[in-house]
């Protein structure tokens, strides 16, 4: 099939997001491709409508969102003959960052419909996969909270600041062990992240990748020498 099927998160309300979805499937009849534009929530809805198109055999699932949808739509055509699209959404947009993935709209909708295929790792972790890290202790908590000021109408830095004062000024640290390549290492810490490849730490590309296909899990954990 060479079926092109965008699913686009509808978690905040129907009603604005299916004007987004005729201007979707217009920026694409101007590269002289048709595509279906599938209004989904986040969850069981929106991984079951992905195995339905890959079941059909839908060339492209495009996961227009943020990196939850992406991670979501991705987590089910891993794998298999439809490629993942990216039409960048959300607030961070980590992963289409990382991949040179155009944030203007019309620019991702040509890069889907022109681009070249590319292959990417994914990690995985309980059965369930990640297209940029996963991590347990106090970098999840500030993103919950981040996101939950941002459903009250902060902003993305105001809503961030807010989490990050409320948690990391009496945030636990825990013992941890770790078991890598084989060598036991226990730490004390607030954090254990583990990223899809790669992740810069110094200079102005600090947060980023630069390659997503090296087949590498890259684990990260602070010293605990104190909270801030």
């Amino acid at each position: 099939s060479d079926s092109i099927v965008v699913f686009l998160n509808a978690a905040s309300g129907a009603a604005g997001k299916q004007a987004i979805a005729e201007e979707m499937a217009d920026e694409f009849a101007k590269f002289g491709a048709t595509v279906e534009v599938v209004l989904v929530k986040p969850g069981c809805d929106l991984c079951e409508e992905v195995r339905r198109a890959v079941k059909e055999g839908a060339r492209v699932a495009v996961a227009a969102g943020g990196d939850g949808t992406v991670n979501a739509v991705a987590s089910v055509v891993a794998g298999t003959e439809t490629a993942l699209g990216v039409l960048p959404l959300g607030t961070l947009n980590h992963f289409a960052k990382d991949l040179g993935i155009p944030l203007d709209l019309g620019q991702a909708v040509e890069a889907i419909v022109r681009g070249v295929l590319r292959r990417v790792d994914v990690g995985e972790v309980n059965g369930r996969m990640f297209v940029n890290n996963s991590s347990v202790g106090v970098y999840p908590t500030i993103v919950r909270k981040r996101e939950a000021q941002q459903r009250l109408g902060k902003s993305k830095w105001s809503a961030f600041a807010h989490a990050m004062l409320s948690v990391v000024g009496r945030y636990p640290l825990f013992r941890v062990g770790l078991l890598i390549d084989g060598k036991a290492i226990t730490r004390k810490t607030s954090l254990v992240f583990v990223g899809n490849n790669e992740y810069e730490l110094h200079g102005l590309q600090i947060g980023k990748r630069t390659r997503l296909d090296a087949g590498m899990l890259a684990v990260y954990l602070p010293h605990g020498v104190g909270r801030w």
